[in-house]
């Protein structure tokens, strides 16, 4: 799947796992901005209990600009539904309902049977995934610093502090980052 199989849909809804982790945000932010720069309609949200109240998290939320909302309950049924670093229908997130579901993830799972679904387990992390998918759709997410900066924060995080990169992908990810934003990684 490319991200440009996507752009036939209009009403977009970008989902993250459930109590999301700095992986499953950066790669919901960056198809969030593809979208938005391809003029969707588009919401970044995530589900759970409560909502997120790690301090890393609300600190790279507020930091970078992040639109993640809370969604504790499906407010409508939008015409694309795409999970990022989980699939639909996994325990690890909400049931919310779509027309249509496609799915970015490197964790394998048993419900990844549709063309709309990119699936990568070798990568360390989503966002990695997500980096390579904005290049080959000519997409510079270096254009966005806060970006590219989360990007960079989600395959830190999953990734083990750097110490799990062995896909070129990730590691291509890693040196070609550009972080702006020094408040909230330490620029390299």
């Amino acid at each position: 799947m490319k991200l440009q199989d996507l752009l036939v849909y209009n009403d977009i809804l970008i989902q993250c796992h459930d109590y999301p982790d700095p992986d499953s945000i950066a790669s919901g932010f960056g198809i969030y901005c593809f979208m938005k720069s391809h003029g969707k309609k588009v919401r970044l949200i995530y589900s759970g209990i409560h909502d997120i109240r790690k301090p890393n998290l609300l600190i790279m939320i507020e930091r970078l600009g992040i639109p993640v909302e809370y969604m504790k309950e499906q407010e409508y049924e939008p015409e694309l539904l795409i999970t990022a670093d989980c699939v639909h229908g996994e325990r690890n997130v909400t049931d919310f309902k779509a027309g249509t579901y496609a799915a970015i993830d490197h964790h394998v799972s048993s419900r990844n049977s549709s063309e709309l679904y990119e699936i990568r387990p070798e990568y360390a992390s989503c966002s990695s995934i997500i980096a390579v998918m904005l290049r080959e759709s000519g997409f510079d997410y270096n254009s966005v610093p806060d970006l590219a900066t989360a990007l960079y924060y989600g395959l830190y995080t999953d990734a083990n502090s750097m110490s799990e990169v062995s896909h070129p992908a990730d590691r291509n990810s890693y040196l070609f980052s550009r972080i702006q934003c020094s408040r909230c990684v330490r620029s390299r």
